[in-house]
């Protein structure tokens, strides 16, 4: 039988290199939207929509976009700090996220997408087949996802169909234009 042995470890720390200073800590910042003026705002579009989605969008807190080329089968979702949009056309899932909160890093500016969408600086993406575009508008950060039922369609093979859709966004309200939006119901 061997008999074990164990040797004393000691790790010292080297004291000439100064310990680095911990990350800035995330801040959760609620933004300020700048609402568009009640000349914007789609009547008609928020007209067609279901009676579950015209109140979600006079509950919303974020200026409420909507596809006009799927409105007829858009439906809204609103919570305080968040309003989602979805819809189906041709083939095509689109989904559209809007939030009023963002994560900052003190001292750290945002970023800047290098494409423009809706005239905005934006980041264009692709993931799992899904393009994603995403961009700040009214004060809110904007996402815009387009899945194909079919990946390999043509269609589907650049970002030309997320492009298209985002300027087929029209504004049909939110809590601010509610007494314009009234009539409408």
């Amino acid at each position: 039988m061997g008999a074990l042995l164990t040797l004393p470890l000691s790790i010292t720390a080297c004291e000439d290199e100064p310990t680095p200073p911990p990350p800035p800590a995330k801040q959760k910042v609620r933004l300020d939207v700048d609402w568009p003026d009640g000349t914007e705002l789609d009547r008609d579009g928020f007209a067609t929509l279901s009676a579950r989605s015209r109140a979600a969008v006079l509950r919303s807190e974020i200026p409420v976009l909507v596809p006009t080329e799927a409105i007829d089968s858009a439906i809204v979702m609103a919570r305080p700090a968040w309003t989602a949009v979805s819809a189906r056309r041709d083939g095509l899932t689109i989904s559209l996220h809007a939030t009023r909160v963002a994560h900052t890093y003190p001292g750290i500016q945002p970023a800047k997408g290098p494409a423009r969408v809706r005239n905005q600086p934006a980041f264009i993406t692709q993931n799992e087949g899904i393009w994603s575009a995403s961009w700040k508008e009214y004060g809110a950060h904007y996402a815009l996802e387009v899945e194909c039922d079919d990946p390999a369609e043509a269609r589907c093979t650049d970002d030309a169909e997320v492009r298209s859709l985002a300027k087929t966004l029209r504004y049909v309200g939110g809590r601010l234009h509610a007494d314009l939006l009234e009539g409408a119901r």
